[in-house]
């Protein structure tokens, strides 16, 4: 009977020191993993730390990669603006070398040639020459009539016959001060932002006179 108590105390003691030594295997498995898990844990919260860093960097580079696509495209488009009216620009330049070139090889003298062959300007023309036709064979009738000494002729009825002095004052009053309406139609046509107003109106002009 001793020797059976003595055997199981033994077995029993064998026992407790098998789960002393697991238990003390388990504690130190647990303050292992335990600092594993503190160790993991702080690299956790760095992750995470820097995860929103860069989370706010990408942001901010997001924003102002936005900003710089605005700006490009704001700047693509006065570009093309400024490309735009360039090209406007040379255009009316082209236009106005042509339009210069026309004025000095055409224009000038076809404006010269519609004022010469409007009738009211003919008009007046005919009107200077008939007077001056009639105040010059007026002058020489007096002074042939003072040549061959006969003044007696030289009347009243003389001087009322002919009033060409007159007459001319007259003329060349209207030459110098009556509008020409051809004038304003030149005017108006050279100030019309079609510049084949003008040639047309000059142009019609040349066409309607007779050359036979």
């Amino acid at each position: 009977m001793e020797a059976e108590k003595v055997h199981a105390l033994s077995s029993q003691v064998a026992r407790l020191r098998i789960d002393r030594e697991f238990v003390s295997q388990v504690d130190e498995r647990h303050h292992a993993l335990m600092a594993e898990m503190e160790d993991t844990q702080a690299k956790f919260d760095h992750t995470t730390q820097r995860c929103d860093e860069l989370t706010v960097q990408w942001s901010r580079l997001q924003r102002d990669l936005d900003a710089e696509k605005s700006r490009r495209a704001k700047s693509e488009n006065a570009a093309n603006q400024v490309l735009a009216e360039a090209k406007e620009l040379a255009t009316q330049l082209a236009t106005l070398k042509g339009e210069k070139i026309w004025w000095v090889s055409h224009g000038v003298m076809s404006c010269f040639e519609f004022l010469r062959r409007s009738p009211h300007f003919s008009g007046l023309l005919d009107d200077m020459a008939t007077t001056a036709y009639e105040t010059g064979r007026h002058d020489g009738m007096h002074a042939a009539y003072l040549d061959c000494n006969r003044p007696d002729l030289i009347t009243e009825r003389f001087w009322a016959a002919t009033p060409a002095s007159n007459r001319m004052a007259e003329t060349m009053s209207a030459v110098a001060n009556d509008p020409l309406p051809e004038l304003q139609q030149i005017q108006e046509a050279a100030g019309n932002p079609d510049p084949d107003v003008i040639r047309r109106l000059l142009d019609s002009s040349s066409s309607n006179v007779d050359t036979s």
